[in-house]
């Protein structure tokens, strides 16, 4: 199966090394450690694998997550904004696909509501 996205395909990239490396496994986050465990070295490698040709640009999907997040009453539309913002702004160091970027901050905003206020707080 094709990644739908390169930060899925990042993702399953790094489950597959994990897989591979105990070292990487020990260092990477529980997500990805997760991920190793639960597929085979073929499935993160069919992932892992695809070709930027064969991924969609989903932008209509980013904006539906980015109204399930909101409408989910995680955080109020003005901390919504502001922390989706700041999100933008710093996953700039991933890639300057603003999209992509947007993928990201939602991804970390769906986990912590504050999470680039904490991130902030702690100088990086």
């Amino acid at each position: 199966m094709p990644a739908k996205s390169k930060e899925q395909r990042n993702l399953m990239r790094w489950a597959l090394s994990a897989k591979e490396d105990a070292d990487v496994y020990d260092s990477a986050p529980k997500k990805v450690q997760d991920l190793s465990k639960a597929m085979t070295k073929k499935q993160l490698k069919d992932y892992a694998d695809t070709k930027d040709a064969e991924m969609s640009e989903t932008t209509f999907k980013t904006f539906i997550d980015w109204l399930e997040l909101y409408e989910s009453g995680a955080m109020s539309e003005d901390v919504f904004i502001e922390q989706l913002l700041k999100g933008i702004a710093v996953e700039k160091e991933h890639t300057n696909n603003l999209v992509q970027r947007a993928r990201i901050a939602l991804d970390h905003l769906e986990e912590d509501a504050l999470y680039y206020d904490k991130l902030e707080s702690v100088g990086l």
